[in-house]
């Protein structure tokens, strides 16, 4: 569908260290992904069996579509039965994503001279208090 990123996730299902590294990258990719377009992982998140369930017909919550055997695809096959523990994981590395986050820079202006000399010494002083400071210059 066009409305919808797919993402797969490829895994033997023997509970590897592969196979726990790939599941981890799919909820990092899916956190990044929910995080960059605004959406929620609990409304948003659709497997494989979501789809063919709506295409059945199927009528349930969007996290009963997403787990409930479809008769058919059931995928994705290794992660489907802890469903909601994955959810979660790709909710905690939204957090995580958001506490790393930059966070915005506010800057006052405290002179505006015509003189770069005067700019320079002025800075000087400022610097006392605020060691940060720095001069722009606009033309």
């Amino acid at each position: 569908n066009a409305q919808t990123i797919s993402v797969e996730c490829i895994m033997k299902g023997d509970g590897s260290e592969k196979d726990i590294k790939a599941e981890d990258n799919a909820a990092r990719l899916i956190a990044w992904l929910c995080d960059y377009y605004g959406l929620n992982p609990d409304k948003h998140l659709f497997t494989h069996n979501y789809w063919c369930n709506v295409r059945n017909g199927i009528k349930g919550t969007v996290r009963d579509l997403n787990i409930w055997d479809d008769g058919y695809k059931k995928c994705p096959i290794y992660i489907r039965p802890h469903w909601d523990a994955f959810v979660t994981k790709v909710k905690g590395y939204m957090k995580k994503a958001e506490a790393e986050k930059p966070k915005p820079k506010y800057y006052v202006q405290v002179g505006a001279f015509s003189r770069k000399e005067t700019a320079e010494e002025y800075l000087r002083n400022v610097r006392r208090v605020f060691p940060d400071a720095f001069i722009k210059v606009i033309e």
